[in-house]
């Protein structure tokens, strides 16, 4: 049944009915999804977003700029939403654990989007002051279909289907940017192979949006493009659970390490030249230029966590070149603070952006796992030296 509106559009049929405008035999289209709404008036979240911004001008300009913008985005969800949510689904081996949701279009957001809420920029991209305009064409599209894979993939917690231990305990499904998303963007490009065809999809996944956006794109072209074919009948939860704890993929794909842990909970490991309390875990060393290069990093702290690596050259932290390492590290902490610090860096003679946020990181003590997360209070404990943190 379709459901009525007042703000937001109702897109989607709910329950098994038959999605519109399908022809791929290919699909049962038998699961549940849930009624998914359009809301592009949402002007208190996209103020939230940016609350510097909007002491100056009025996010209700720019939400109304939205409205009269998103009739490409409305007008491919109200055409095939229901679609979509059925071939993820299907692909996936998972089912939706909620029964309805908004899809939260906004003008300007830090990152390409969020799975929850489910937030998609159609105008800018970035910190304040430095937005990269958004791709209004089948860029947008698989944006949208990787927020929505990788909500899908959030359901699995909520499940108690027999393997749904057995998936959400598996590493591959680890909420970093070099695993879970990967998982999230097989998904997503499969299903729009099904929906805009092969060559609009792969030409949309090959541009240079994605690759200054999904920073793992090296690792899934590596391993999982064209490698792990997606089909009712082969789901993405199925290759999960056939794939070895200790793969190559795993490996190349891995969190933080488990590192043990002394009484006083500092680690027992050093490296040296990084503070062994600071959570961001690397070190610097200065270029010809001054470039700011990072030389040492610790792969069971945060910048590793989010993909940042040894060599990378830091460029901008929130669109701003940074002088110091303090200056870097306390830009990145405010970012942190606000939902995530933008650092746009080179590596291999390219650039890349990426989004450095808190997350859970995996702590073994003896042989029990746990997770700890980014102090919300300081993200930096006590004594580092200039240039490592």
């Amino acid at each position: 049944m379709k459901k009525a509106f007042v703000v937001t559009f109702t897109l989607l049929l709910a329950g098994t009915a038959v999605p519109q405008q399908t022809y791929y035999t290919l699909f049962r289209y038998r699961s549940f999804i849930p009624a998914v709404a359009i809301n592009d008036r949402s002007v208190a979240l996209q103020a939230a977003v940016y609350p510097d911004l909007y002491k100056i001008r009025a996010a209700e300009t720019d939400m109304k700029w939205v409205s009269e913008s998103d009739t490409e985005i409305v007008r491919f969800w109200k055409q095939k939403g229901d679609t979509v949510l059925h071939i993820l689904t299907e692909l996936s081996g998972m089912e939706w654990k909620e029964a309805e949701f908004d899809i939260y279009l906004v003008r300007h957001f830090p990152t390409v989007g969020s799975s929850d809420p489910l937030v998609i920029p159609i105008g800018g991209i970035g910190p304040r002051g430095l937005l990269e305009e958004v791709p209004q064409d089948n860029r947008l599209t698989l944006n949208l279909a990787f927020q929505m894979a990788r909500r899908l993939l959030s359901q699995v917690e909520r499940s108690d289907e027999p393997t749904a231990f057995a998936l959400t305990s598996h590493p591959l499904m680890r909420q970093t940017p070099l695993r879970r998303d990967c998982m999230a963007m097989l998904l997503a490009l499969v299903t729009c192979q099904n929906m805009l065809g092969y060559d609009k999809a792969n030409e949309a996944f090959e541009s240079e949006f994605w690759d200054r956006h999904f920073p793992a794109k090296e690792v899934f072209k590596t391993y999982l493009m064209n490698k792990w074919v997606l089909s009712p009948d082969k789901t993405l939860a199925s290759k999960i659970l056939n794939e070895s704890r200790n793969s190559e993929l795993v490996e190349a794909t891995r969190p933080p390490r488990p590192r043990t842990t002394a009484t006083d909970g500092q680690p027992v490991t050093q490296i040296a030249g990084i503070s062994p309390s600071g959570k961001l875990g690397f070190s610097v060393r200065y270029e010809s230029g001054n470039a700011m290069v990072i030389d040492t990093i610790d792969a069971n702290r945060l910048a590793y966590a989010n993909g940042l690596r040894a060599g990378d050259q830091i460029k901008r932290v929130e669109g701003q070149v940074v002088r110091t390492f303090r200056d870097l590290v306390d830009k990145i902490l405010s970012g942190i603070d606000k939902g995530g610090a933008e650092i746009e860096y080179v590596r291999d003679n390219k650039i890349h952006i990426l989004t450095l946020q808190k997350m859970l990181l995996p702590v073994y003590e003896s042989e029990d796992l746990y997770f700890e997360e980014l102090d919300e209070d300081s993200a930096v404990s006590g004594e580092a030296g200039p240039d490592d943190n």
